[in-house]
C-alpha cells in the first residue's frame, strides 16, 4: 500500500558512503581547525572582559575627581604642553592617562 511506495522511495534515495582516509583526514583537521579558533575566541572574548571591567573602574574612578584634582592636573598639562623643550619632557605614562582620561571621558 502506501507505506510500500514511501519505502521503495526512501530506498531510491542513495545513501551517505563512509569517507575514505583522505577525506576522513581532511574533516578532521577542519574540525581541530574550528577547535582551536574557537579556543582562540574564547580567549580574546575573556581578554575583552577583563579589559572592560579595567576600564570600568577607571571611569568610576575618574568621576570621583574632585574639581580641584581636575584643575590641577589641567594646570600641570597646560605648564608642559605650552613649552615644547618641557613637552619633550613629559613622561609617556602622562601620555597614556591622559590618552585615557579622553577615552573615558568621551
Amino acid at each position: 500500500g502506501a507505506d510500500d511506495a514511501a519505502g521503495s522511495s526512501l530506498e531510491a534515495v542513495p545513501r551517505p558512503t563512509l569517507l575514505g582516509s583522505s577525506a576522513g583526514a581532511s574533516f578532521r583537521r577542519e574540525e581541530v581547525r574550528a577547535a582551536n579558533e574557537v579556543l582562540r575566541l574564547r580567549s580574546m572574548k575573556a581578554q575583552y572582559d577583563q579589559h572592560r571591567g579595567e576600564l570600568e573602574k577607571a571611569g568610576a574612578q575618574v568621576k570621583r575627581l574632585s574639581a580641584i584634582d581636575v584643575l590641577q592636573l589641567h594646570a600641570y598639562l597646560e605648564q608642559y604642553l605650552a613649552d615644547p623643550v618641557m613637552a619633550v619632557q613629559l613622561q609617556d605614562a602622562m601620555v597614556r592617562l591622559v590618552e585615557g582620561l579622553c577615552h573615558v571621558c568621551a
